[in-house]
């Protein structure tokens, strides 16, 4: 309904190809989007960002699982399961409530300090949630995690939706989903990875892959630009 009533499609004459093949046309494809070497560094970086998401549903459950301490609040015990439950309820609601505000308030910034102040607070919060096990420490710092996911997700899609040429958009968007399957992928390791090193080295780990995903999306989308500025300017 969204589509047929607010968006503008303009009508376009596509010029038919012989197709040689499902697979060799899939890879033809990727390849227009992997020679956008900056576009490359910003699905890598997406998807170490990811990744700190989703071992919430994976290392971190497990910890909390074997490793909380269970409280009791008025007959009512909240083991590491149920402590599970209430951090991702409460970004849920987080979500819901503070979007517009978080978004009306990051318009008093240039995206360029959105996206890194939101990527340092989403970093910060998900590298204490990965060894924390007091419930006042995990519901503090998903929550200062979630505002900075607020923060630079919406600049981080405008920017990677930018990046894609208007003919090439779907193998572009294609390429870019990879980043969901890697980001789950580098988050089932911290079950492995977390068999071998103690909770605390787990945030250090995490913080690295975290850093790396942020070091490849602002370099991508900012650092380049500010050369080509200063190039011009000289």
């Amino acid at each position: 309904i969204a589509y047929y009533l607010f968006l503008d499609d303009t009508p376009r004459t596509w010029q038919r190809q012989k197709l040689r093949g499902v697979i060799t046309d899939i890879f033809t494809s990727y390849q227009l989007a992997w020679r956008d070497r900056p576009f490359v560094k910003v699905v890598f970086g997406s998807m170490c960002i990811l990744a700190a998401e989703f071992s919430m549903g994976s290392y971190v459950a497990v910890r909390l699982a074997d490793s909380f301490e269970p409280l009791s609040f008025a007959g009512w015990s909240i083991n590491g399961v149920r402590m599970m439950s209430i951090i991702n309820i409460e970004n849920t609601l987080l979500v819901v409530t503070l979007t517009f505000v978080v978004q009306q308030l990051a318009k008093r910034l240039s995206p360029r300090r959105t996206l890194a102040a939101g990527l340092m607070l989403y970093t910060i919060g998900y590298v204490v949630v990965t060894s924390a096990n007091s419930m006042t420490a995990l519901m503090l710092f998903i929550f200062i995690a979630t505002i900075g996911e607020l923060l630079y997700s919406p600049v981080l899609n405008t920017q990677k939706a930018n990046m894609m040429p208007a003919d090439q958009r779907g193998a572009y968007s294609a390429f870019a989903g990879t980043s969901f399957a890697g980001a789950d992928l580098l988050s089932r390791s911290t079950i492995l990875v977390g068999t071998f090193l103690i909770p605390s080295m787990m945030s250090v780990y995490l913080g690295l892959i975290l850093l790396t995903g942020f070091g490849l999306i602002y370099t991508s989308l900012f650092v380049k630009e500010s050369v080509e500025r200063q190039r011009n300017v000289s």
